[in-house]
C-alpha cells in the first residue's frame, strides 16, 4: 500500500469528502493541459489527420506485401513451363495493378468499391477470394 497517499488515512472523514477528494485527484491525474481555444479547435483536424497519415501508412504497407507476392509468382512460374508459365506473369501484372490501385486510392473508396464489387459479382468475388487465397498460401509455402 505504498502508493497510497497519507491523505488517504485520514480518519473522521464522510464519505462525501472522500469521494470529493478521489474525483479531484482522478481529475488532476487524467487532466489534459489547458488548451487554447484554437488549440481546441484544431485537435479533432489534427486527430483525423493522424488517421489520415496512418491508413496511409497501412495501405502502402499492404501494397508492398502485395507487390512482394506478384514477384515471386513471377519469379517461381517464370522458371516453369506449360500453364503456370503462361498464367504466372499474367497474375503477377494483375495482382502489381491492384497494389498500384491500394496506393492511389483512400481507404474509404476501396472499402466501397470492393463492397459494390461483391454485390454485384457475389460469385465472382468468392471465387477470387479463394483463389487468392490458395494462391499466397502456396507462394507462402514455398517462400
Amino acid at each position: 500500500m505504498e502508493w497510497l497517499e497519507e491523505s488517504e488515512f485520514r480518519e473522521g472523514s464522510t464519505p462525501e469528502e472522500e469521494q470529493e477528494e478521489e474525483t479531484v485527484r482522478n481529475r488532476e491525474m487524467f487532466a489534459e493541459p489547458a488548451l487554447g481555444k484554437s488549440q481546441q479547435e484544431r485537435d479533432p483536424l489534427e486527430s483525423h489527420g493522424m488517421l489520415h497519415r496512418q491508413a496511409h501508412i497501412g495501405r502502402e504497407r499492404a501494397a508492398g506485401i502485395v507487390v512482394n507476392a506478384a514477384e515471386k509468382l513471377r519469379e517461381r512460374t517464370a522458371r516453369q513451363g506449360g500453364l503456370p508459365g503462361q498464367v504466372g506473369p499474367r497474375v503477377a501484372g494483375t495482382i502489381e495493378r491492384s497494389a498500384e490501385y491500394v496506393r492511389e486510392h483512400e481507404s474509404a473508396e476501396l472499402f466501397d468499391d470492393a463492397r459494390q464489387y461483391v454485390r454485384g459479382h457475389p460469385i465472382q468475388a468468392l471465387g477470387g477470394a479463394v483463389f487468392t487465397g490458395f494462391l499466397i498460401g502456396r507462394i507462402l509455402k514455398r517462400g
